[in-house]
C-alpha cells in the first residue's frame, strides 16, 4: 500500500509539469532532497542497530560489517538474496530507492497528452508486471525482492495522481457512495491479502480504489483528516525504521499476556500493548533523529555553520599567535 502512495506522491510534480504547465522538476533538487531527507535517519538507524547486534547479541564486527555496508548501499536484497540482517523491514526501502532513481524516466508517460492512451499504457504495463511475476520472474533468490516484482503498485500510484490532477482538478467531489466503495475495497484487501496469486492480481487495484475513496468519500476524508492520524503519518518513516525492534524487545515480556488459540484475540490484546508504546518511543525518536532533517535547507545551514566556524578559527589563529609572541617578548625582552 505504501508503494502505491509513494507512486502517487512522486508522480504529482512531474505530471503537473508535463500536463498542466507547472514548474519544471529540478532533478538536482529531486535527488538532493531524497538524500538529505531520507539518508540521515536511515544511516543512524542502521549504525545503531549494527552496534546493538554486536553488543547485545554478540555478533562479530567482521561478520556483520558486509551486511551493514550492503544495507547502507541499498543492495542487501541483491547481494545476499534476503532482507537486511541489520533491519529486515528495510527490504521495501531498497525497492523504494530503485523506484526513486527511475521516476524521472517513468514519469515521461505524462508527456502523452491523450489521457485514454496514457492511462491504458499504465494499466497495460501494470498487467504485464503481474504476468511477468507469475511466469518468468524468479520467485526466490537475489532478484525476488526488487522493483521488477512490485512495479504494478507504483504504477497504480501514477494512475491515482492522473485522476487526482486531471479529472478531479485537485478538488475531488465528495459523495457517500464512495464511502461504501471504500468499505468494500478495504474489506477486499483484508480478504485477499494472504491469498498469494489472488492478492497479486487484485491487491494493486483494491489499493487504488481504497485511496480514491479516501479522497472522494465524505466519511473517509473526515477520518483520514483527523489530527492524530496525520501526526502519526508524519512520523511513519521513524515508525517504519524502529517498530520491529521495539516489538521484538517488548514481545519477550508481553507475548504470554492474553495467550489464546484464537489468533485475532491474542493479536488484539498484543496490539493494545504494542501500539501506544511504539507511538510513544517513536515520537521521541522522530523528534531527535528525523524532524531536524525534514527542513529542506538543513544541509545548507549546517554547511554554512561549518564554514563560519572554520573561518572564525582561521581569523583568530594569527591573533592568538601574535598575543603569544608579545607575551614572550615581554617576558624575555
Amino acid at each position: 500500500m505504501f508503494f502505491v502512495l509513494s507512486g502517487f506522491i512522486l508522480a504529482v510534480p512531474f505530471l503537473s509539469h508535463y500536463l498542466l504547465n507547472g514548474r519544471k522538476v529540478s532533478l538536482k533538487k529531486y535527488f538532493t532532497r531524497r538524500l538529505t531527507r531520507l539518508e540521515p535517519p536511515y544511516i543512524i538507524n542502521m549504525v545503531a542497530l549494527f552496534l546493538l547486534f554486536i553488543i547485545v547479541k554478540g555478533y562479530s564486527f567482521s561478520s556483520l560489517l558486509p551486511h551493514l555496508l550492503a544495507s547502507l548501499g541499498y543492495q542487501h536484497n541483491l547481494v545476499f538474496g534476503s532482507p537486511s540482517l541489520i533491519n529486515s523491514v528495510a527490504w521495501s526501502l531498497e525497492i523504494e530507492v530503485q523506484f526513486y532513481l527511475l521516476v524521472p524516466i517513468l514519469s515521461l508517460i505524462f508527456t502523452i497528452k491523450d489521457k485514454i492512451i496514457r492511462r491504458s499504457i499504465l494499466v497495460c504495463v501494470a498487467l504485464l508486471s503481474i504476468v511477468a511475476r507469475l511466469t518468468i520472474l524468479p520467485t526466490s533468490g537475489n532478484f525476488d525482492v526488487t522493483l521488477a516484482h512490485y512495479l504494478q503498485y507504483f504504477l497504480m500510484g501514477f494512475l491515482l495522481a492522473d485522476f487526482y490532477l486531471i479529472d478531479w482538478k485537485s478538488k475531488p467531489k465528495r459523495d457517500y457512495k464512495w464511502d461504501v466503495i471504500g468499505i468494500l475495497a478495504w474489506t477486499g484487501l483484508a480478504i485477499v491479502v494472504h491469498k498469494q496469486i489472488i492478492a497479486l492480481i487484485f491487491f494493486p487495484v483494491l489499493t487504488l480504489v481504497s485511496y480514491s475513496a479516501a479522497f472522494r468519500g465524505r466519511i473517509f476524508l473526515w477520518l483520514f483528516s483527523r489530527k492524530f492520524l496525520t501526526i502519526t503519518g508524519g512520523m511513519c518513516y521513524t515508525i517504519y525504521l524502529f517498530h520491529y525492534q521495539i516489538i521484538s524487545a517488548i514481545g519477550r515480556i508481553s507475548l504470554p499476556i492474553g495467550a489464546s488459540d484464537v489468533f485475532w484475540k491474542h493479536f488484539l490484546i498484543q496490539s493494545l500493548i504494542f501500539v501506544p508504546i511504539i507511538i510513544l518511543i517513536c515520537s521521541v525518536f522522530f523528534m531527535i533523529f528525523e524532524k531536524p532533517f525534514m527542513n529542506p535547507h538543513w544541509f545548507k545551514q549546517f554547511r554554512t555553520f561549518l564554514r563560519g566556524h572554520i573561518v572564525k578559527n582561521r581569523i583568530l589563529e594569527p591573533s592568538t599567535q601574535a598575543d603569544t609572541v608579545t607575551a614572550k617578548e615581554k617576558e624575555y625582552p
